[in-house]
C-alpha cells in the first residue's frame, strides 16, 4: 500500500514549480487516494472516515472525486457494491476518465 502524507498542493509545487497544467503525478495521487477510499467504504468505513484515512481529507473532497472519476456518490457506491457478492466485482479506478462501469 502506498501512503501519501503530503497534500496534493505540495506535490504539485514540486512537480511543476512554474504553475500550469496539473502534473500527471497529481492525477496519480488522486487515483491512489480514491482507490483507497473505495476499499475503505466497502470495508464499512463512514464517508468521513474514508475521506480522512485515504488522504482526501474531507467529505466534500471525497464526493467531488467520486463524481469526477466514478460518476456517483460515495454512499451510492457503497450501496451498489457493498454486498458480499458484489465486493469482489466492485470496479476500482484504473485509468483517468474510467467511470468504473
Amino acid at each position: 500500500m502506498v501512503v501519501l502524507h503530503q497534500r496534493e498542493g505540495q506535490i504539485d509545487a514540486r512537480a511543476d514549480p512554474g504553475g500550469g497544467e496539473v502534473p500527471p503525478v497529481a492525477r496519480w495521487v488522486e487515483r491512489v487516494r480514491l482507490d483507497r477510499a473505495q476499499q475503505l467504504l466497502l470495508d464499512g468505513h463512514s464517508v468521513t472516515s474514508a475521506a480522512q484515512h485515504s488522504g482526501l481529507g474531507s467529505d466534500e473532497t471525497l464526493r467531488r472525486a467520486f463524481a469526477r472519476h466514478l460518476g456517483t456518490t460515495p454512499s451510492e457506491y457503497r450501496r451498489r457494491f457493498g454486498t458480499t457478492s458484489a465486493t469482489a466485482a466492485a470496479p476500482l479506478l484504473t485509468e483517468p476518465g474510467d467511470r468504473g462501469e
